[in-house]
């Protein structure tokens, strides 16, 4: 890329086409006509001039010249960028939705300005949030919500927050707690079924779809689960019935034996005696047992509370109660042992018999238990009182983001819009039906700094859009891509801290530090706002030195009205024209009472002459027309200073950053700093009334320019008039810049400090959590830090948007914004667990820029081969003996490089290099002195036209009387006859070269080079010890320029 860079710089002169990104721009005309003669040639080798008058104030032109102000790629509303998910944990709910958790529930709050509900949409919303069990509740703030998918939150309590809420024919929120799929175990007793989670809308548009397939809002309450089952008796035991119900017979015969053998057969010994015989077993058959309950089944759940600000009909809503769980049922006991009646029989030779008997019994039956009721309670509806709650800081936050986007990439009419709604939101309801958050409030007051910048023709960093950077494209090329590594490595730590899993000490550590330097850039703040308010008393006198000049016009305004009366009643003046002339004069009073938007307008013009000319049509006389003109500057005319500040002050006085922590709600942080709010609302008020005005009575200047034209060319008679009104027009611009800026400031000023403490409060709601034990994210110290970063890129890079387009005449349609490269980071944060950023890593996010500037490369050496190289050359330029006279005598004079024929017509899109002082002399004696000199200073307007194919095109590097524009001068030592250059100091572009960094070429050209066609001013200096009076009598200035023919 260095090289690529070398090579660009080394080609980069100048080329450039029209382009169809452009505005026409008209300049109002110039009143000095003798500056209008061009320097005659008197036949120097190179063509050189002298001049034959003096031009002793700039000329204005009124060209019909062209600026770059493209529309660039816009983000979709829906767009992630514009979407926040946070969430905090309980972990003291260590069961939720009859699921044990290890880490605690949830609770979410989603932020955006639309946000989409729907599955597979690219927001991912859906499927966050799709059947979650540990989530306790969900809270929506949004300006637009698009329900199109079922959306299954069971057991949650939601609450959205919105403008509009387009529910789909197949979008449905359900609350409905998770059923459990089986029975309980058996003999357990069922879980009850749970409540619904409640649902509250506080959304002013509600739109549901009639052609429905699904209930919008499901409600209804758990069933419970259903009862483990319960087990029948077990039958008692079956034995062998040996006939008759004998289960165990014994018989006892008798049974002889010899006793020993003795051989003699006929003489043996012989015992007798009973043997036994058993049958069956000696067991009795069992009773049947008794049956084993099953388990109570689950109580049922209740249905929701469905909460609105608007009705909503009963055929959208499912209120069901739960039902009781599944009953287990009633069970048998076990049947009787067989044979039912039993006999034990002994049978005995000897007489000695026995029977015994048993019955075995049937087991008892067992109901199981019943669920106490058999259904919940239905839920029921409620309307919200509050008919104004859906107004949130969701809708204010992304709001602002949004029109911030597209006013950063110049699509002014849409930001204007979406700034508007910010305002009707938040404006129009008193305070008495709603009272603004902190956020809210904050967010209004940057919304009107914003306002002012757009009507004021300003772009979204305060500049005109003719405006271009003092330092030079390759300068800014450079400092932004040596500013993407560091920036890069800072947004990757940043994200990566949010994904670390750092002790709740240092946590608390790392908020309270941030909490101290917040309030440290607050308090520098409000010195900047009582620096600010300083400035006032000067202002109110130039407001009364306006309103002299303004009343001094009306009346020679309503002079001149009764004089051409008084004419046409003497017949001096013809009847017939009478009318006409004096519709004339309402004309030059609406005009006095309108606002010229400079061309080319940033924003679309609200009005035209054609409508701000409809009040001279009427009746009315002069005189009514003038008292009928907003009168702008009212706020600041009865603005008490000395009070005001003191106000001011005692309040700030007031607030102390440990008490305003110990603050546990938005409600008592918004009672304690009511003092500061209630200071600044009259000012923030102030700044959207001007807005307000500008808009409706800005009309392009061009038609202003071309009504005084015509009323200019309809007699003499309004010859001095309309030099007054254009003089008091220009009054009124100066005085209108100066009015706007401070009423920025002022703005930025209060937004800076109202948005700090509601970061404070966000910090001290985080500090709490921390205190109970409760994991964060350190979301507001890194945001802070990200944001820098990004702020510092995002400078980078739109400096070097509008220096590219200087130096090539072609627009830069790159989008500003970073959040690819953001997306990306992230992505490589989630799999990161050591917070190292890898060299590949790092050099796949650092190419997602570079790709940027490759694209930049790309387009310079494209605009090079068509246009080539362009040539350098010299002019020297001679003074005149009337320019000499009264530079001697202390007047500044100016060159007009416009209008004299100093470049050739064939010359196009010509630059200075440089200026020299070539000649520089007096032809009278110095007498001996300590010191004698000359310094000729030369500055630049700090406005270029450039001619290129034809058209002309303006850039401005000075925009108010602060700014310094580039010098060139010679000094003249009259006793040692020494001419020297007044060049830029070598030390200072030493340290310019140091801060821009890495790859700048000691040849790289630090500042833009002014357009050819520009004016110049020259003053002469003269001193000399001790002091003597002498006269310059010989300059010459040499120009030296790039063109192309």
């Amino acid at each position: 890329m260095k090289k690529s860079f070398i090579f660009l710089s080394l080609l980069l002169f100048g080329c450039g086409d029209k382009s169809t990104y452009l505005s026409t721009l008209e300049s109002p005309s110039g009143k000095d006509d003798t500056s209008s003669q061009q320097r005659s040639d008197m036949g120097n080798e190179d063509g050189d001039s002298y001049s034959d008058s003096v031009l002793k104030s700039p000329k204005f032109y009124q060209f019909n010249a062209l600026a770059f102000f493209n529309k660039k790629e816009s983000f979709s509303a829906k767009d992630k960028r514009y979407l926040k998910v946070e969430e905090s944990k309980d972990k003291e709910v260590v069961s939720w939705n009859g699921n044990e958790l290890t880490s605690g529930v949830r609770d979410i709050t989603i932020s955006a300005k639309e946000l989409v509900l729907k599955k597979g949409n690219h927001q991912g919303v859906f499927e966050q949030l799709h059947k979650v069990s540990d989530l306790r509740s969900l809270t929506i703030l949004a300006e637009k919500v698009e329900l199109d998918s079922v959306l299954e939150l069971p057991s949650v309590n939601v609450k959205i927050y919105a403008n509009v809420m387009i529910v789909g024919k197949d979008g449905s929120i359900v609350t409905t707690p998770l059923d459990r799929e089986t029975n309980a175990r058996q003999f357990k007793n069922g879980v009850n079924g749970l409540n619904a989670g409640e649902i509250n809308l506080h959304v002013n548009d509600l739109l549901i779809s009639n052609q429905r397939n699904v209930k919008a809002f499901v409600l209804s309450g758990g069933n419970g689960q259903g009862a483990g089952t319960g087990q029948k008796g077990r039958n008692g035991s079956r034995m062998n019935d040996f006939g008759g119900g004998v289960v165990y017979k014994v018989d006892v015969k008798k049974k002889c034996i010899h006793v020993r053998e003795v051989r003699d057969r006929f003489n043996k010994e012989i015992e007798c005696g009973p043997r036994w015989s058993y049958t069956g077993v000696q067991a009795w058959p069992t009773n049947g047992e008794s049956a084993i309950s099953g388990g109570k089944p689950g109580e049922p759940g209740n249905g929701g509370v469905f909460s609105s600000i608007q009705e909503v009909s009963s055929e959208h809503i499912d209120l069901d109660a739960g039902k009781a769980g599944r009953w287990a049922g009633f069970f048998l006991g076990g049947n009787p042992g067989i044979p039912m009646n039993s006999y034990h029989v002994v049978n005995d030779y000897r007489g000695r018999n026995n029977r015994k008997s048993q019955t075995s019994n049937k087991g008892g039956d067992v109901s199981s238990p019943r669920a106490l009721k058999k259904e919940g309670k239905a839920g029921i509806v409620k309307i919200i009182e509050s008919k104004n709650s859906w107004m949130n800081d969701g809708l204010a936050e992304f709001n602002l983001m949004y029109a911030n986007d597209l006013y950063l990439n110049n699509r002014i009419e849409e930001a204007r819009v979406v700034y508007d709604n910010i305002e009707n939101y938040f404006t129009k309801v008193s305070n008495t039906e709603f009272e603004k958050s902190l956020k809210q409030t904050a967010v209004i007051s940057s919304t009107h700094v914003q306002r002012n910048k757009i009507e004021g023709q300003l772009d979204f960093f305060g500049h005109k859009i003719t405006w271009v950077p003092k330092l030079s494209f390759e300068a800014n090329y450079t400092a932004f891509e040596n500013d993407i590594e560091s920036s890069m490595k800072i947004l990757y730590l940043t994200y990566w801290i949010l994904n670390s899993q750092n002790s709740l000490e240092e946590k608390n550590k790392a908020l309270a530090e941030l909490q101290d330097s917040l309030f440290f850039k607050m308090e520098k703040s409000k010195e900047d706002f009582n620096k600010l308010l300083d400035k006032i008393p000067l202002l109110k006198e130039k407001i009364d030195e306006y309103r002299v000049h303004e009343e001094f016009f009306q009346q020679k305004l309503v002079k001149l009205e009764a004089e051409i009366e008084r004419m046409a009643r003497n017949n001096v003046l013809d009847r017939h024209k009478t009318p006409m002339y004096k519709k004339a004069l309402k004309v030059v009073a609406v005009i006095a009472s309108v606002f010229p938007a400079g061309q080319p307008a940033l924003a679309v013009v609200a009005s035209t002459m054609m409508v701000a000319l409809e009040a001279a049509d009427s009746d009315n006389p002069v005189r009514s027309i003038l008292s009928n003109a907003p009168k702008l500057y009212s706020s600041y005319e009865s603005f008490d200073l000395e009070a005001s500040r003191n106000d001011w002050n005692e309040n700030w006085s007031k607030v102390k950053v440990s008490h305003f922590n110990s603050l546990k709600t938005d409600e008592e942080r918004k009672e304690y700093l009511r003092g500061i709010v209630n200071f600044t609302k009259p000012i923030v008020n102030e700044m959207k009334k001007h807005s307000d005005i500008w808009r409706k009575q800005q009309v392009p200047s061009g038609e202003v320019e071309a009504e005084i034209a015509k009323i200019k060319a309809l007699d003499p008679i309004f010859k001095q008039i309309t030099k007054d009104l254009e003089e008091l027009m220009f009054k009124k611009k100066v005085l209108n810049d100066e009015i706007q800026a401070i009423d920025t400031q002022l703005g930025a000023y209060l937004a800076l400090i109202q948005n700090g403490f509601v970061t404070l409060g966000e910090i001290s709601d985080q500090r709490v959590r921390i205190s109970k034990g409760m994991d964060v994210k350190l979301n507001p110290i890194m945001q802070k830090i990200e944001e820098e970063a990004k702020g510092r890129l995002l400078k980078y890079h739109y400096r070097m948007a509008r220096a590219f387009e200087y130096r090539l005449l072609i627009p830069y349609k790159e989008n500003l914004n970073m959040d690819a490269i953001t997306s990306k980071m992230i992505e490589v944060v989630e799999a990161d667990q050591e917070g190292q950023l890898s060299e590949g890593q790092f050099n796949v996010l650092k190419g997602l820029y570079l790709k940027t500037l490759a694209q930049i490369v790309d387009r310079a050496l494209e605009k090079f081969e068509t246009n080539g190289v362009p040539r350098q050359r010299e002019k020297v330029i001679y003074l005149s003996i009337e320019e000499l006279n009264s530079l001697n005598k202390g007047n500044d004079i100016f060159l007009d490089l416009v209008n004299e024929a100093i470049f050739s017509e064939d010359y196009e899109d010509v630059r200075i290099n440089n200026i020299i002082v070539e000649k520089m002399s007096i032809s009278e004696a110095i007498p001996s002195l300590r010191l004698a000199e000359a310094s000729l200073d030369i500055t630049y307007s700090g406005k270029s036209y450039l001619r290129k194919n034809g058209e002309i095109y303006l850039f401005e590097t000075q925009e108010n009387s602060e700014s310094k524009n580039h010098k060139w001068g010679a000094n003249l030592d009259l006793i040692g006859d020494e001419l020297s250059q007044i060049n830029q100091s070598p030390i200072a572009e030493s340290l310019m070269r140091m801060l821009i960094g890495e790859n700048n070429d000691e040849n790289l050209m630090l500042f833009s080079r002014p357009g050819g066609l520009t004016q110049l001013k020259l003053s002469l200096k003269k001193q000399s010890i001790p002091k003597i009076d002498f006269n310059v009598d010989k300059i010459a200035i040499k120009i030296i320029f790039d063109y192309h023919d």
